[in-house]
């Protein structure tokens, strides 16, 4: 595809500035666990962050962003299609955008696709392209190429390939569940992408893309945090415990201000004994912002035990439901 002129404002300079912090401060935090190697060239997939796309658990191979034969792989396994006929369109596409110089355009030809793709794929390895918008213009212009006979392997492949290229860049990015936060938007995502697509302008869509990186980048490094001070908070009541043996044991009060008690209690009211994933929680309250659900209501309720995550070793999985502990007195 041919290259689309980007103009950086202000909110998106913002935006890069925050990620770049936040990528250092979440690299810092998996150092300190000792869970990820994470200045190896080639490191292994965090499968679970995967799982949203349908790969049920199972092992991933070692695609690498650059490489068209491992993108097609890719395809093949994600759509569940194994034949190359069956898995790209064969007629021509319906879709068509105001170009550079206000001419209508389409998308290519059914018999185009796998030059345009495999053009698409081996030019991500540019090493001149800042990753972060190679990664984000990948769903550009594989939307703009409409290369599969379902449409809504578009929206399968993209996030999953722009993993791929965050990873190559960061590998911290492997870990982190960028797939179920583009799910959890879907509808925004969409309409986000077609429109700009459509209006051959990229800026609405780039700034859409990069707040989805930075509210999942700010999360995970929220639940690093949460859970070393937890950690931290714990081995300090150990202390104090083992201390004075006779000491009576009572639970220790979490430093949570009233007005975020108030909040968390609510959600805890909320819940039955159900287990529940992050955004049937947030049904339950009628909350929509993610950021605020997580500091004002999750967070503090984690933080005085009255709920508890199903999968405590591995706090930033997708899988990772919650359930309650102890009801708030």
């Amino acid at each position: 595809m041919d290259q689309h002129p980007y103009s950086f404002t202000t909110t998106t300079l913002n935006l890069f500035a925050r990620i770049h912090e936040l990528v250092g401060q979440l690299t810092e935090h998996v150092k300190n666990d000792n869970q990820n190697v994470v200045n190896d060239e080639r490191p292994e997939f965090h499968t679970e962050a995967l799982m949203t796309t349908g790969y049920g658990g199972q092992a991933l191979p070692q695609w690498q962003p650059h490489c068209f034969d491992d993108f097609l792989e890719a395809c093949r396994l994600v759509s569940g299609i194994a034949v190359d006929s069956d898995l790209f369109r064969q007629g021509e596409s319906n879709l068509h955008f105001s170009g550079q110089s206000g001419q209508q355009c389409y998308p290519p030809s059914a018999g185009q696709i796998k030059r345009f793709i495999k053009g698409l794929i081996e030019n991500k390895h540019n090493p001149q392209e800042q990753p972060l918008l190679q990664s984000i213009f990948f769903h550009y212009d594989l939307y703009r190429i409409q290369p599969f006979a379902r449409i809504d392997d578009i929206y399968l492949i993209a996030p999953i390939w722009q993993k791929l290229i965050l990873g190559h860049w960061r590998p911290v990015f492997h870990q982190l569940p960028i797939e179920q936060a583009i799910d959890e938007q879907a509808k925004d995502y969409q309409f986000s992408l077609a429109r700009s697509v459509k209006a051959d302008d990229p800026a609405s869509f780039v700034e859409f893309m990069l707040g989805v990186i930075l509210n999942t980048l700010q999360e995970t490094c929220d639940c690093y945090n949460h859970q070393e001070q937890a950690t931290a908070h714990s081995a300090k009541a150990d202390s104090r415990k083992f201390g004075d043996v006779s000491a009576k044991q009572s639970p220790v009060e979490p430093n949570v201000t009233p007005s975020l008690r108030h909040e968390a209690k609510a959600l805890v009211k909320a819940m039955g004994p159900a287990e529940y994933s992050t955004k049937e929680l947030m049904n339950l309250i009628g909350l929509s912002h993610r950021p605020t659900f997580m500091q004002n209501y999750l967070q503090p309720a984690l933080e005085a035990g009255w709920i508890e995550r199903t999968n405590p070793d591995k706090p930033n999985s997708p899988k990772q439901k919650y359930r309650l502990r102890v009801q708030p007195s």
